[in-house]
């Protein structure tokens, strides 16, 4: 699960002095755009997240996210070519 990986990063202290400690709205951004670099990509709540909700509904409007039967969205081929702007939309 990404998120839960993102949560041990932080607690790790890699990067020492020069490490900072992300945002709620960073840390969720984060976890949804590594969620969706993955085949099973992410759980289709994250779509009603308020500080996600535009970007998800704009890559689902340009047919760049699909549904899966297990209730989860995951990039079309075509997203997957152009999802660092999915990904951008994505950054609070």
């Amino acid at each position: 699960e990404p998120g839960r990986w993102l949560v041990e990063q932080q607690q790790l202290d890699v990067g020492g002095e020069h490490a900072c400690m992300l945002t709620d709205a960073d840390a969720r951004s984060e976890s949804a755009i590594l969620g969706l670099r993955l085949d099973e990509g992410v759980d289709g709540s994250l779509a009603t997240d308020p500080l996600l909700a535009d970007g998800f509904a704009w890559a689902r409007a340009n047919g760049l996210l699909e549904p899966v039967p297990s209730g989860r969205l995951r990039l079309t081929p075509h997203g997957r070519l152009v999802s660092n702007e999915v990904f951008q939309r994505l950054l609070p």
